[in-house]
């Protein structure tokens, strides 16, 4: 459910919000609810259902029947879902600091529109988060499911110890490695409330909020007086 929430939050930011008149910049309320709802999420069910499954317990609120004792502990199955649990518990953990950013992200939206975080750095920082969660899902159902669940593979490509899964999971993440220098300048401007100084510069792709009518072309109007006058320069 967080998951496909940051999917809705980060599409409506990266794409829509505060670019087109369908999506104004008092959009970013809902989107922030959100946000704080997968927040929520994590620090109740994200954060006690891995950690209480790779402790070697079911995880499942007391809704189920409890296991005789030593059962789960020798359950080959049990065992699994604990590597497993570990790994869903790191990514979570970092998809909560993202949901955290995209929440200062639209509250800083909804305050001030794009004057203070370009709609530039707003529609990458989305981007980045959107590639994040495609590289990790992908990655770690690549990792684990195909080679263990399907005939025909070999045994030794089933994964079974977390430590074999974290690099075949890391191998998505390289096409983000060159813009880790970017994401580390930016969360930390949001964090420290800087995001006005880091987005200096790169307003230039900045919607009117005066503007009603929704423009088929992808530049706003001082790149294209900026264009313009270009070309008249050259004749």
């Amino acid at each position: 459910m967080p998951f496909g929430f940051n999917i809705v939050v980060v599409m409506c930011t990266g794409f829509f919000l505060n670019r087109y008149d369908f999506m104004p910049r008092s959009f970013a309320r809902p989107l922030k609810y959100l946000c704080a709802f997968n927040l929520f999420w994590y620090v109740t069910v994200g954060l006690y259902m891995p950690f209480a499954q790779v402790l070697g317990y079911d995880g499942a609120f007391g809704l189920v029947s409890p296991a005789a004792p030593g059962e789960i502990e020798g359950d080959p199955a049990q065992n699994w879902f604990r590597q497993f649990n570990v790994v869903v518990l790191g990514l979570s953990s970092q998809q909560a600091l993202f949901d955290y950013i995209n929440f200062k992200v639209l509250d800083t939206v909804l305050a001030s529109g794009n004057s203070v975080l370009s709609w530039k750095d707003m529609h990458k920082w989305s981007m980045l988060d959107l590639s994040f969660q495609a590289f990790a899902i992908f990655g770690a159902f690549f990792a684990y499911f195909p080679f263990c669940l399907w005939e025909g593979f070999p045994d030794w490509s089933c994964v079974s110890e977390i430590p074999y899964a974290v690099p075949i999971i890391g191998v998505f993440f390289v096409p983000m490695l060159p813009q880790l220098p970017w994401i580390y300048r930016f969360i930390k401007a949001a964090l420290g409330g800087k995001l006005q100084e880091f987005s200096a510069g790169s307003h230039a792709w900045d919607k009117a909020e005066t503007s009603t009518a929704i423009s088929g072309t992808s530049y706003p109007p001082n790149i294209e007086t900026k264009k313009k006058k270009g070309l008249a320069s050259m004749f």
